[in-house]
């Protein structure tokens, strides 16, 4: 399916797509980027990542820590979101 996309996307556009699809790729400067799905270890290690990241007390308040979550990183020039295996955020 991800092969009819075309090689460039807007946010407008990406927005617009399916999830299924949507969950397929990450846009790069407004290059569409199709993503391969993790081998097991691969998984295992984000897994446990997040989970250490969360156990340690927090000195900062409303710490969270997310996996497989879509991050917009920029807007301008162009279109730029990726999807950490973790991200930690406030």
């Amino acid at each position: 399916m991800s092969e009819h996309l075309p090689h460039e996307m807007t946010e407008e556009q990406y927005r617009r797509l399916p999830e299924n699809i949507a969950r397929e790729i990450e846009v790069v400067h407004g290059h569409v980027i199709v993503c391969e799905s993790p081998v097991p270890e691969h998984n295992r290690v984000a897994r446990r990542l997040a989970s250490a990241m969360e156990q340690p007390p927090s000195t900062e308040p409303c710490i969270r820590v997310e996996t497989d979550i879509d991050v917009v990183l920029w807007r301008i020039p162009k279109f730029t979101f990726r999807r950490p295996d973790v991200t930690v955020y406030r």
